[in-house]
């Protein structure tokens, strides 16, 4: 096994609409030394994109980089495959399992490979030490030096915690700088308290969580996550009360820091209120958010038993063990809550999605297409222009008209450019619910008005002229 520690650099938050401009990756044996040589490679920004401003002010990476030195998409793909996720690798980085793999998903998916292989097949897995980080805070802190926020609040952001751990970490939102501070934070947190960094990396498998879970059915235990309070180290005591109904790789838990009685005699409806309305709203009226979370067993979750609770730990999460008894005496008591809990989950709505590029996760391919997938990629332009494979999921032929319009221009038919010039028009125009080019002109004039900073002033201004070089005939008089 080796691990591949990788970090991305993106034109925006959504893997969706935005895409990935710099990779950057390293190679280690299990004891964390590098094996040969770094990846560093910038991937090419293909015109149907406007990349968000406020992401291109902080990687400094222009669209214009991008198209001068970087890899296609199919390119970058096919690099990822050979190079990267090879038999067993297992790939991580710092937020990556919930960021970074995501925006690797969609890129799989547009580039007709399938979007989950590498994370599993042939010995291969992945990591996310980001709330390793977070578990080892609350519970194990010895030995490392913690960051805080300038309000004093604490922060496990990797720039601060490099500083204060003294990690060479020379350029922060530069890929390769941040792949190398993981490293060293990583080494770190194995060398400073190796019994929760062995036990936590046994987690990253899909089954080991499960078996975690199955022998804890019913018993309190440790949980790490995002979702919990900073004020309390993002860490709580959890219960798990059902399967999630539509998802056979999550469970649904209950968080102990909150007493359940105020939700006894909640309806599945009350209990969906109450579990995805925004916290604004719910504010407003008066209601409380049910502490219920889902537990994803393919997302490397930071799990312990509740031994590992000791006093220390419990002051600094604000959580004591008399508490979680009570809460779980009380959660016991009510009859059926899992059920409703489950029948709640399984009505709440969520978006569906319109356009193909966003359609990832609407169903899992097929055999006989992932063939076809395999014989798309191996085409070039020439071959491209006369096959017209007969896909099942009807996503991937949209989806073969656009990776040929992006790449293979000049494998489009005269009617192929026409829906394709059409597609560009509508996404860039803003019909597709996505910002247009004119609302995106005004937000760059907005953003460059706001600041004096020379170097964020010439970004904004190669983001106005590569705008302007995508706009279609049409949408010129925008701009």
């Amino acid at each position: 096994m080796t691990y591949y520690f990788y970090d991305t650099e993106t034109s925006g938050l959504n893997p969706k609409w935005q895409r990935i401009m710099q990779f950057a990756g390293i190679r280690t044996n299990e004891n964390l030394e590098e094996i040969g040589e770094p990846h560093n490679w910038l991937i090419k920004l293909t015109s149907e994109v406007l990349p968000d401003p406020e992401a291109i002010m902080i990687t400094g990476i222009t669209p214009q980089d991008t198209l001068q030195d970087g890899f296609s998409e199919p390119e970058f793909a096919a690099k990822l495959m050979r190079e990267v996720f090879t038999p067993g690798t297992v790939a991580l980085g710092y937020n990556s399992v919930r960021f970074d793999d995501e925006f690797i998903r969609y890129t799989l998916y547009r580039n007709f490979y399938d979007a989950y292989e590498r994370e599993w097949s042939d010995d291969r897995g992945r990591w996310d030490i980001v709330d390793l980080v977070r578990m080892t805070r609350a519970l194990r802190p010895e030995g490392i030096e913690w960051a805080f926020s300038e309000d004093g609040r604490p922060t496990n952001r990797l720039e601060k915690l490099s500083v204060a751990n003294s990690i060479a970490h020379e350029d922060a939102h530069d890929a390769l700088s941040d792949v190398r501070a993981t490293i060293g934070l990583l080494k770190i947190i194995k060398q400073k308290q190796p019994k929760l960094f062995d036990h936590l990396v046994s987690l990253r498998a899909k089954k080991s969580v499960k078996k975690f879970l199955d022998e804890n059915d019913g018993k309190p235990i440790v949980h790490s996550s995002s979702k919990f309070s900073s004020d309390f180290l993002g860490t709580s005591v959890v219960v798990t009360v059902a399967p999630h109904p539509t998802n056979p790789n999550a469970v649904l838990a209950f968080d102990l820091r909150h007493s359940p009685e105020k939700f006894a005699d909640h309806t599945p409806e009350q209990l969906a209120e109450a579990a995805f309305t925004p916290y604004r709203k719910l504010a407003e009226a008066g209601k409380a958010r049910l502490p219920v979370k889902a537990i994803h067993l393919n997302k490397s979750p930071a799990l312990a038993p509740i031994g590992v609770l000791d006093e220390a730990s419990q002051e600094r999460i604000g959580l004591s063990l008399k508490q979680v008894k009570t809460h779980l005496k009380e959660l016991n008591a009510i009859e059926g809550l899992g059920d409703k809990l489950a029948q709640a989950w399984q009505t709440a709505e969520y978006d569906s999605e319109l356009d193909v590029d966003a359609k990832l996760y609407d169903s899992f391919l097929n055999n006989s297409d992932r063939k076809l997938m395999e014989q798309v990629r191996n085409r070039n332009a020439d071959d491209l222009a006369d096959y017209h494979p007969e896909f099942k999921d009807d996503r991937l032929s949209e989806l073969l008209l656009r990776y040929k319009a992006k790449h293979f221009p000049s494998s489009l038919a005269e009617d192929e450019k026409q829906l394709w010039d059409q597609y560009r028009s509508q996404r860039l125009g803003g019909s597709l619910t996505l910002i247009g080019l004119n609302a995106y002109m005004t937000k760059l004039s907005k953003v460059a008005s706001e600041t004096k900073d020379k170097k964020k002033l010439f970004l904004l201004e190669e983001l106005k002229l590569y705008a302007e070089s995508i706009a279609p005939y049409e949408n010129e008089a925008l701009l």
